[in-house]
């Protein structure tokens, strides 16, 4: 949480909820966007989503999209209950995968009465047809075939196994972007 230099502890003020970027931690983006929010007078708070950073929770690093619009009332929650917080004047900031999240949180938690994103990301068309949508329809429809067949196993015992959005490691031959990609969100874990 950040508080602006010279707050007026008397009075109740507009604050911000910062999500993260998907697969990141408050470490990164959303607690610099707190700390410049906050020198321009919002109370602010960047959290860890579910799973990620410092916040509990197994297995870890996962993406649920409900969960993460969860995260953003549950912050909300937090905010209206604040003694230097009006709860009439809290709004949020969606950064890249977190943008779409926050959207979603707006739209059903009327407590939110502002919403800007930076970055914004279609993190659920990213997932299912890849970046530039690089993954054919046989090979979304392949994946879920072994999605299946891995939950049917793991139902009677079998190991987890868990996939990450973060290559577990990068060569030369790597685009630009999977190399900015991974030196940005490796530090995470």
């Amino acid at each position: 949480m950040y508080m602006p230099k010279n707050i007026f502890k008397g009075k109740k003020h507009a604050a911000l909820v910062i999500g993260h970027p998907f697969g990141g931690s408050k470490a990164q983006t959303s607690g610099l966007y707190a700390m410049k929010m906050a020198e321009q007078g919002f109370i602010t708070l960047a959290y860890d989503a579910s799973f990620h950073g410092e916040s509990g929770g197994e297995p870890r690093y996962i993406e649920s999209p409900e969960i993460r619009v969860e995260d953003f009332s549950a912050a909300v929650d937090y905010l209206s209950n604040h003694r230097l917080v009006d709860a009439e004047r809290i709004g949020v900031i969606g950064v890249c995968g977190s943008g779409g999240y926050s959207v979603s949180a707006t739209q059903i938690d009327h407590r939110i009465k502002a919403l800007a994103t930076v970055s914004m990301y279609d993190m659920g068309r990213a997932r299912r047809q890849g970046l530039g949508d690089g993954i054919t329809y046989e090979q979304r429809m392949k994946t879920l075939d072994e999605v299946g067949k891995q939950r049917t196993v793991e139902f009677i015992g079998a190991p987890r196994r868990d996939t990450s959005a973060i290559p577990a490691q990068i060569d030369d031959s790597a685009s630009e972007n999977t190399k900015e990609f991974y030196e940005y969100y490796e530090c995470v874990k």
